[in-house]
């Protein structure tokens, strides 16, 4: 058998061995010479590349620079969850499916883009909500919903508070997603830190101070004061960085407080002193803490086995006690325009009958200076002076 090469070099005879009508591949030299090379283990760069084109084939279908776009962020994220030193094609699976169940999911899109028209509606309300961001997100859950959310409330916009928090998110009925970015910071001062309980690891793990934080927990039910019973029992938690971790509530685990608690996940509403500013913290096994002030927090990853959370691997790389400064705070609206809108209405509504109310206390309060003053009677339809 002749194989014609592709310059016009002399032609080479390879022999090709045939046992029952079917070709010998494995006996030919060019495939016995890949015999000693390890197809079982995927190098740390191999990975990079890999995570890299599903997150550009996440988004691709809504933006034209998919490809062009830095996800260092994700990347270094989902790297640190999935890769350890001689990645084994099994343990890249296991860890695909413990951490990222849809990363490979993307790579249906690149029949997709050729079967389905692009989508030029793609729009993000909120800072933070950036295409990587999306793309990495595409990875644990469906991020349809996303792709036209309202940015509700923004501490940078609307400033840090919870009742502000609370004004933003007053009367939205639909999902939302709560977004959490700050760097990783030591242990500071103040009663916040002088309360909280000590970290007791089943394994120690140092965070790295000055790197990037960043969580997102989706709620599946309205925003409501909490301040001393959870609530909110669909919630799927996200940590997106340092590197990504995905739980699902078992049972209500979500609180937020108008009496100086803060907000928090995971475990129950902290107790506050009736004759002093102690807080007691009632910390589980897995728990995000966030100050009232919305400056600094809390992430602890401590007990798989007494949370709040379905099942989640128990690799050691889990286990941590990341405190964070916030830099921004954003709840995320995901419900469709009529929703918005819905809450638009009721929102002018409340405040036209705030108005009412304190146009007829204030009448109340001057009819009753004008009674001591002896300009109306009691009577209520006039007076002598």
């Amino acid at each position: 058998m002749e194989i014609e090469q592709a310059d016009d070099t002399k032609n080479e005879e390879v022999e090709v061995i045939v046992q029952d009508g079917v070709i010998k591949w494995e006996l030919l030299p060019i495939v016995q010479s890949f015999d000693q090379v390890e197809a079982g283990i995927m190098d740390r760069h191999t990975l990079e590349e890999l995570i890299k084109a599903c997150l550009s084939m996440s988004v691709m279908r809504y933006i034209d620079n998919a490809f062009d776009i830095d996800y260092k962020h994700q990347i270094s994220s989902l790297v640190h969850t999935i890769y350890s030193e001689g990645l084994t094609l099994q343990q890249f699976e296991n860890n695909v499916v413990d951490f990222t169940p849809n990363l490979l999911i993307p790579l249906t899109n690149l029949f997709g883009k050729l079967l389905l028209p692009d989508d030029p509606s793609l729009h993000t309300d909120g800072k933070n909500l950036s295409i990587p961001l999306l793309a990495q997100l595409s990875t644990v859950t469906n991020i349809e919903k996303m792709l036209k959310s309202k940015a509700l409330y923004q501490g940078s916009r609307d400033g840090f508070s919870i009742n502000s928090i609370l004004t933003h998110t007053s009367n939205y009925n639909a999902e939302t997603v709560l977004l959490i970015t700050g760097k990783i910071a030591d242990k500071g001062n103040g009663l916040f830190y002088k309360y909280f309980p000590r970290f007791h690891p089943v394994v120690e793990a140092e965070p790295v101070v000055g790197k990037r934080f960043q969580m997102a927990i989706i709620l599946n039910a309205p925003w409501r004061v909490s301040n001393t019973k959870n609530f909110c029992d669909d919630l799927t938690v996200v940590q997106l960085s340092p590197r990504q971790m995905t739980l699902k509530s078992k049972e209500a685990c979500f609180y937020f407080s108008n009496i100086g608690l803060g907000l928090g996940v995971g475990s129950p509403p902290p107790l506050k002193s009736k004759h002093g500013g102690k807080i007691t913290f009632r910390l589980r096994g897995i728990s995000l803490t966030i100050d009232n002030s919305l400056e600094v927090g809390n992430w602890r990853v401590e007990d798989v086995s007494d949370s709040m959370f379905g099942s989640t691997s128990g690799a050691p790389s889990i286990y941590g006690d990341w405190w964070f400064k916030i830099r921004e705070v954003e709840v995320l609206g995901l419900g469709d325009n009529e929703t918005f809108s819905e809450q638009k209405r009721r929102l002018e509504w409340e405040e036209k009958e705030a108005e009412r109310r304190q146009g007829l206390n204030d009448y109340k309060e001057g009819r009753a200076l004008l009674e001591l003053a002896g300009i109306v009677g009691q009577g209520g339809s006039g007076g002598s002076v």
